[in-house]
């Protein structure tokens, strides 16, 4: 989660990222496949609208599944249970094990909810579901997306295992389209709280991509819970699966009525009518269900146009209540509809509850609609609301079958939700009770600071982003800033849409250090104070006015060159960079200073330092400390390379008060303890030539340097000087990233004849070092035999020869009998050093008297014949007698 907070100080996602956990091109095109197979071709049915909710092992774990099916699951979804745990679960139709879930999921769902205990791989309780099972799943084409909230299940850095949500979202064809889940612990009631925020947001996704959907509900979560717990919430909680992707959710623009009846007897016959928008031709697939949940009727008919009708008898078997017929239609090509009405069986119809306005404000009268229908008439009627424990009683409108509540409910609090249920008593004397229907009270306009920040570049300023988490657009408002009694200054805002943000600011003159600041939003129209937010702020922003500028604690002073005037700097204390690998680095804790280290650089696009140009950069200094005192010496201003990752040492002035150096560019600096005397190490080589000082070397050789410190090379300092002047930067270039043990390779053409070259090093220390070459090019390519020692020989003699000017292409050495007959013969060999047989240099190669095949030869004269192939192909040869004789 932390890679989408990407602007100011908060958890609030700012992007959508998800994560696709795989280690092989193959694991990835698998579940590219699998993402796009989804959005296109995913199966067209009543699978789009079944929703499974997971109850692990425990009895709250239940509740809180029903709690969300009722509060947040619209009647046209189907939400089906599965719940490890039961008081009675011989009976329980939601109980069940691992061989229903998987039916469950291998019918299609669009969305599973799991809520229990867990453990990377398994959702537990009843060993309910693992990786392994995800393999026994046959639901190709009917993905559900899997919200996981339990300890582990959707880690993604474990080398040893996959966990669930990896397996889920990996497996070929089958598991899930995307996983969201705790890369971490889980919370039992922080996992429901967030599930309070993320079913309702996927269930009213319809458009929505899955990042939109996840960042609005943890705005909705953060915004109402806060905490160490929550905050670990939202770090932690991960999609597995493409930000990007869609859920097949389908619309709810089906229109449905029924006509005639709505107050039905087993037997009867129910007439529906429904139309889609857009008009479509296609199928609807129909089903009537009892108050048991059982299917009365189902059957599909024909859409044409966008229309559609049918006429359902319910069964003699039907059980009486509040019944429901649910419509999947689809174009069975790109689109589809759901859709949902109730009827009541052998009981009166309790419905088409209006409540006026809708959306009511705290300070709203509201009056609720219903219509009532009742074979056996309607003596009395109210509206009943539990929480404040009174009824309101009905009267007819004057339309059949219509009541209206005879006076207004008022009292109401922003933000509540206010539940109610209908009581009737008809002509026979029978009291009947609904089930219970809610509405939700408006929370007005709610205005916060969502974030309040330091700004400008010419000039300090204060700026506060002011967000309205309320329902409905606030009125024009004043924000006002203070510093402890002082006021700031003040600005007036125009009014802010639900959801959306303004961000406001003043000039600020405030000095330097840690400062408690208020923002304070007031109604423009009365004055009357809405919110107040306030915050510890550390000014580090300072206009630079002459060329002194002093840090936010009085601790630091920086010294600017010329161009500066008229332009902010920051001197802002950060967390101090630990250095691991230089070991006589050591920070220093300086008394009465905020942090370990100071970002010192220009706000905004202000110059940088002209060559030539210094900043000076001082820390105040204390040695009453006996260790500081003692190790006065060592005391340096170090500043932290970004490119190396080490702290590079700038020296440092020391008088009683103070330490003083300078930089040559802005950064991160710090007081450190250095202890680092030791200079860096220079190991010089030529690639593919035997080099000895004061030799003879190619004249277009490649030089390699090694330099080693074991605290760091400063790459700022490294220079190479050719015959004493510095080389072309383009000529030689570092051949690697590690710092303690850093290679420079230098190309450089040279003229035949005498040269230098140069290296100069320095550590991050400031210790330094060079190291000379002296050697003689030689254009022209020449082998030379010098001969042979000792000749004659007894047991062995060693044969030596030099090549100047370029490496060789090839070199051979064959030793012949004064019969001319080949007893021996080297080829693709290296010398008694180790080097190549074509290297520049001087070579030695030991022979032992034998032959090829290792035979003792016996005494004589031979002739030994060095043949060269140089690199333009040309060829030369040397021929030297050789006596061996024992």
């Amino acid at each position: 989660h932390l890679y989408s907070c990407v602007t100011g100080d908060d958890l609030l996602p700012d992007l959508f990222v998800g994560r696709l956990p795989v280690s092989s091109s193959h694991e990835l095109e698998t579940v590219i496949d699998k993402i796009i197979a989804y959005e296109t071709s995913s199966q067209f049915g009543s699978w789009r609208r079944r929703l499974l909710f997971i109850g692990g092992l425990g009895s709250e774990f239940r509740s809180q599944s029903e709690e969300l099916i009722a509060n947040f699951v619209p009647p046209q979804f189907d939400a089906s249970r599965l719940y490890v745990w039961s008081s009675s679960p011989e009976t329980d139709p939601y109980f069940g094990g691992t061989q229903t879930l998987i039916d469950k999921i291998d019918q299609g769902l669009l969305l599973i909810n799991f809520l229990g205990h867990g453990g990377g791989a398994i959702w537990s309780g009843a060993q309910l579901f693992n990786c392994q099972d995800v393999g026994r799943l046959h639901n190709t084409r009917r993905l559900p997306f899997v919200i996981s909230l339990t300890c582990f299940t959707a880690s993604f850095a474990s080398p040893y295992g996959t966990s669930l949500g990896e397996q889920l979202l990996k497996s070929e064809d089958k598991g899930a389209v995307g996983v969201f889940g705790a890369s971490g612990l889980g919370w039992v009631w922080h996992d429901y709280y967030l599930d309070q925020c993320l079913i309702p947001a996927f269930i009213e996704s319809e458009g929505l991509t899955v990042g939109e959907i996840l960042a609005e509900a943890r705005i909705q979560f953060l915004s109402r819970y806060s905490g160490s717990i929550a905050e670990a919430m939202a770090k932690q909680c991960t999609l597995l699966g493409d930000p990007a992707t869609r859920l097949v959710l389908p619309s709810s623009k089906l229109e449905l009525s029924l006509a005639g009846k709505t107050s039905l007897s087993p037997g009867d016959s129910l007439h529906l009518k429904g139309t889609t928008e857009p008009a479509c031709s296609g199928t609807a697939e129909i089903e009537a269900f009892d108050s048991s949940g059982k299917t009365l009727v189902q059957l599909n008919v024909p859409v044409e146009e966008g229309n559609f009708s049918a006429s359902l008898k319910l069964p003699e078997t039907a059980s009486s209540g509040l019944a429901q017929i649910k419509v999947y239609a689809t174009d069975n090509r790109k689109m589809d509809w759901i859709g949902q009405r109730e009827f009541s069986i052998l009981s009166p119809f309790v419905g088409d509850v209006v409540v006026s306005p809708p959306r009511p404000n705290s300070s709203d009268s509201v009056y609720i609609y219903v219509r009532i229908e009742s074979r056996s008439g309607v003596k009395r009627a109210e509206c009943c609301f539990p929480s404040r424990e009174y009824c309101i009683s009905l009267e007819p409108t004057g339309e059949a079958q219509q009541y209206v509540t005879q006076s207004a409910l008022t009292g109401l609090w922003p933000g509540e939700r206010v539940e109610f249920y209908f009581r009737l008593t008809d002509n026979g004397g029978e009291v009947f009770t609904s089930k219970n229907f809610r509405f939700q009270v408006s929370s007005g306009a709610l205005l916060a600071v969502e974030e309040l920040l330091l700004a400008g570049e010419k000039e300090v300023e204060l700026i506060a982003k002011i967000k309205n988490v309320g329902d409905v657009a606030s009125e024009p408002s004043e924000v006002s800033f203070w510093c402890a009694q002082e006021q700031l200054g003040r600005v007036s805002i125009p009014g802010i849409a639900p959801d959306s943000c303004h961000t406001c600011g003043i000039p600020a003159k405030l000095e330097g250090g840690s400062k408690n600041i208020t923002v304070q939003i007031s109604s423009l129209a009365t004055g009357e104070p809405e919110a107040t937010y306030a915050r510890e702020i550390v000014v580090d922003r300072f206009p630079v006015r002459g060329k002194t500028v002093v840090g936010p604690d009085g601790r630091v002073t920086v010294t600017v060159p010329q161009g500066f005037e008229g332009t902010l700097l920051q001197i802002s204390p950060v967390e101090q960079k630990f250095a691991v690998q230089q070991p006589d680095f050591m920070p220093v804790c300086l008394y009465g200073h905020q942090g370990g280290a100071y970002r010192i650089c220009p706000v905004g696009p202000s110059p940088c330092l002209e060559a030539g140009s210094n900043l000076a950069v001082s820390f105040d200094l204390t040695l009453a400390d006996s260790l500081l005192a003692e190790e006065r010496e060592n005391l340096v201003i170090a500043q932290w390379d970004q490119q190396s990752n080490l702290w590079i040492s700038l020296g440092g002035v020391i008088d009683s008060t103070s330490i003083c150096t300078q930089a040559t560019r802005f950064g991160i600096f710090s007081v450190m303890l250095n202890r680092d005397r030791a200079a860096p190490t220079i190991e010089l080589s030529v690639e593919n030539q035997h080099y000895i000082q004061g030799g003879a070397i190619s004249a277009s050789p490649k030089i390699s340097a090694i330099l080693r410190d074991e605290n760091g090379i400063n790459i700022d300092k490294i220079q190479v000087l050719i015959d004493g002047t510095p080389a072309d930067s383009s000529c030689f270039h570092l051949a690697g990233s590690d710092v303690h043990c850093l290679p420079v390779n230098l190309f450089a053409p040279l003229s035949p004849g005498a040269h230098t070259i140069l290296f100069i090093a320095e550590d991050a220390s400031g210790n330094r070092a060079a190291k000379q070459m002296e050697f003689n090019t030689i254009s022209k390519t020449k082998i030379k035999l010098l001969g042979n020692f000792p000749n004659p020989f007894s047991d062995e003699t060693v044969f030596a020869y030099r090549i100047d000017g370029n490496p060789l292409k090839k070199l051979s050495i064959k030793i012949y009998s004064i019969s001319g007959y080949l007893v021996r013969s080297f080829r693709d060999f290296t010398d008694d050093a180790g080097n190549p047989a074509e290297a520049l240099g001087y070579h030695e190669l030991t022979w032992d008297g034998s032959d090829d095949r290792g035979r003792p030869l016996a005494n004589g004269v031979y002739f030994c014949r060095v043949k060269a192939v140089l690199k333009n192909g040309k060829r030369q040869e040397e021929i030297m007698k050789v006596v061996k004789m024992r």
